[in-house]
Parts: structure tokens; C-alpha cells; sequence
């Protein structure tokens, strides 16, 4: 765990800031040359590391994106400069990231509680079915009608439960085999043929636009762009829409007739075209965005509210077969 932590720490010491990156941005914005703002920065850096060590290996002809950390804002801008200037490539990856985040941190915070709670659930359901029910049948020992339908219950009770385990781990497993393997596309695909991907479609598309947005906010002609998304092989899937997209446009189909690829969402085309029609296209790109922001919002009230039902119907069958059990002796004492 230490060397783990230390990694991270040493990782984070010999990289940038992102107000460092963008005051270099600031900089070439002004015409400074990029060895040039690197050792201007120096200057008022002098304990920096990471500064200290991209100046050096400028020196030494080495290009930046070989001097870049794996962090998740230098990862990313090593693959913009690659197609693009660097103040250009820093605004957009700062842009970019801070999108990014502010999902994740809605996510969060919409859906933290529920899963803690339906842990817990688990937990009190493991408890109770693999400890706490057979220990209160043994001691027991009541050979009767009703404790037989209760062991009856407690039988189906520990089906669905070993039933919906190996499901949550099946389902976990593959999408982490997908993952690691690197094989999103061939899943998209496959469901693609089956018209069986809306949820990946709409994914890939807002994720397509959030990039596609960044880029065009920051002077990139939307060919360009689309080339440059299409070249982003860390995010796959939004790389096979870019893609797809642009085979199209290269195959000489209009631009308002490309937006009605199947691999888009439907809701997508819609919005463009009135985007195309009111001659701002950047504007139906940010109403698509606010639009699958609202889609959700909605969706993570509905798995919540799926996920508390749950919940509470775990422990409504825990409290209530645990009170049957309780029940057995005094139903006993009342028969003699």
C-alpha cells in the first residue's frame, strides 16, 4: 500500500499542474515559443521537478510528448499535440477533463447511497440466510407443518439469492473481460446487427459530442476534428462512431444526411438539424448535451428507486421470516 501511495505521489511530483499547463497555454496564445514559456516557467519554478525535467529533454531535442507523465491530463495531451498546436491541445484536454468530471461527480452523488445501501443489503442477507436462519432452525428442532413451509421459504429465499450473486458476478466479469480485452467494439457490433444497442449509442454519441464540442469551441474545423476523434484509440468506442462518421462524409453523402448514420442516436440527428437550419450547429451540439444530461438525471432516479426497492424487500423478507421463526414456540405452547 505505501509503495502504491509513493507511486502515485512520485507519478503526480513529476508532472504539471493544469494552471501550470495552462499558463503555458497563455504564453504560446502570445507568440512565445514553446521552449521558451517552458523555461520562462522554470524561472519562477525553480524547486519544480517535472519543469526542470521537460526544459532538459527540450534541450536534448527530445519532442514533449515523449517527456509527458501518465497522468490523466498529460496522457491526454500527449495525443492532442499529435494533431494539434499545444495551447490549443491544453485548452481542450482542461475542457475536456473538467466535463468529464462534473459527470462523474453527478454520478456520484446521485447513486453513492444506493449502493452503499444495497451492499449492506447484501450483506444482512448473507448474514441472515447462511448464519442466523439455520442456527435458529437447529436450536429449534420443531418438526411441524409450518416450520416445514418456513424451511420452504428459507429454500427459495437462498435460490434467489445464490441466482441474483451469480448474475451480479457474471455480469461484473464480462464487462471487466470486454474491458481489459479491449473488446467494446465487437460487443457494439454485434448488439448493432440486432438493433439491440440504443444504451451504447447514446453513450458513444454524447461522449463523440462532448469531444466534438471542445474542439470546435476552440477553432478546429469539424473535419479536422472528427479526424482527430477518430485517431483516439483510448476511448474505442467513440473512436468507431468517429469512424463510421467519417467514411460517410468521405463517401461524398451530404453533411445533413450523415448525421442520420444508425450508429448515432436518433435524438442526435433531430437536434442537428435544427442546429443546421438556424445556421449553428455548435448551439444543437450543446442542446444535445443538456438534453442526455436531463435523460440522466432521470435515468439515475429510476435506478435508484429500483435499487431501494430492492433493498427494502431484502430486509422486509429478513425481518418477516425472522419473526415466523420467533413465532414457531409460542404457536407450540398454545397447542398444549
Amino acid at each position: 500500500m505505501n509503495i502504491r501511495l509513493k507511486s502515485l505521489f512520485d507519478q503526480h511530483a513529476s508532472s504539471l499542474t493544469e494552471v501550470q499547463w495552462l499558463l503555458l497555454a497563455k504564453m504560446i496564445e502570445r507568440h512565445y515559443s514553446i521552449k521558451y514559456a517552458f523555461e520562462t516557467l522554470a524561472k519562477g519554478n525553480e524547486d519544480n521537478k517535472a519543469v526542470k525535467r521537460i526544459c532538459s529533454g527540450l534541450n536534448e531535442g527530445i519532442p514533449l510528448g515523449q517527456l509527458l507523465s501518465e497522468t490523466p491530463f498529460e496522457r491526454e495531451l500527449s495525443f492532442y499535440i499529435n494533431f494539434l498546436s499545444l495551447d490549443k491541445s491544453i485548452l481542450i484536454v482542461n475542457r475536456q477533463l473538467k466535463k468529464e468530471e462534473n459527470i462523474l461527480k453527478r454520478f456520484a452523488s446521485k447513486i453513492s447511497y444506493q449502493l452503499v445501501l444495497l451492499m449492506a443489503s447484501f450483506a444482512l442477507m448473507f448474514l441472515f440466510t447462511d448464519y442466523v436462519m439455520p442456527t435458529m432452525l437447529r436450536s429449534l428442532s420443531l418438526d411441524t407443518g409450518r416450520s416445514s413451509s418456513i424451511q420452504f421459504v428459507f429454500s427459495i429465499l437462498l435460490i434467489c439469492r445464490n441466482v441474483l450473486t451469480v448474475l451480479i458476478v457474471m455480469v461484473v466479469l464480462t464487462g471487466g473481460w470486454v474491458i481489459l480485452r479491449k473488446r467494446e467494439n465487437y460487443v457494439w457490433m454485434f448488439l448493432h446487427q440486432y438493433k439491440m444497442d440504443k444504451l451504447i449509442k447514446t453513450y458513444a454519441t454524447y461522449k463523440f459530442v462532448l469531444k466534438l464540442n471542445c474542439l470546435l469551441e476552440n477553432g478546429i474545423s469539424i473535419i479536422d476534428a472528427i479526424n482527430v476523434i477518430r485517431q483516439q484509440k483510448r476511448d474505442r468506442i467513440v473512436s468507431l462512431l468517429a469512424h463510421h462518421f467519417n467514411e460517410v462524409l468521405l463517401s461524398g453523402v451530404g453533411f445533413d444526411e450523415s448525421l442520420d448514420m444508425s450508429y448515432f442516436d436518433d435524438d442526435f440527428h433531430s437536434l442537428c438539424l435544427l442546429g443546421l437550419k438556424s445556421d449553428d450547429f455548435n448551439q444543437s451540439l450543446r442542446d444535445y448535451e443538456e438534453m442526455i444530461d436531463f435523460k440522466f438525471e432521470q435515468y439515475l432516479k429510476k435506478v435508484s428507486v429500483v435499487i431501494q426497492a430492492i433493498c427494502y424487500i431484502f430486509v422486509a423478507t429478513v425481518i418477516v421470516m425472522g419473526y415466523q421463526v420467533l413465532l414457531l414456540p409460542l404457536e407450540m405452547l398454545e397447542g398444549f
